[in-house]
């Protein structure tokens, strides 16, 4: 996969838009964005795209349990122990570690920022290698 196509992979997964939904299209390298009923390439309708899985893959997501599992390990491994104390096992706790993070240590926000980047980046290309060997 070029360079290019990996980066888009990368953008999308970094999307956090819950209503938008992304497609690796096989036949032409390129990734299709649905939302609202439409995707970002006029020419392609939603149900073609979602109706013809042999050709589109879902792209890969960040889903918001393995997200809290970076979370647990950034906070684990960070060698300031209040970051620890930032997160929560309670419903939402993932919203309140980021704002905490973000009100209380910016350094950190900015730390945890590069993390969640780098595991994104991971997650691509550990798609990007099943995809090719299979």
């Amino acid at each position: 996969m070029d360079a290019e196509l990996r980066e888009r992979l990368i953008v999308a997964a970094n999307d956090l838009d819950p209503e938008a939904v992304y497609y690796l299209d096989t036949v032409q390298p390129r990734v299709i964005r649905v939302r609202d009923g439409r995707t970002d390439w006029p020419q392609l309708t939603p149900e073609a795209v979602e109706d013809d899985e042999a050709r589109f893959l879902d792209a890969p997501i960040v889903i918001t349990s393995g997200e809290f599992v970076w979370m647990s390990d950034f906070a684990a491994e960070h060698p300031e122990k209040r970051v620890k104390g930032f997160l929560d096992g309670r419903k939402g706790a993932g919203p309140r570690f980021l704002k905490r993070l973000a009100k209380n240590a910016p350094e950190v926000f900015a730390e945890w920022e590069q993390f969640r980047s780098e595991r994104v980046i991971e997650l691509v290309d550990d798609w990007i290698l099943r995809l090719e060997r299979a």
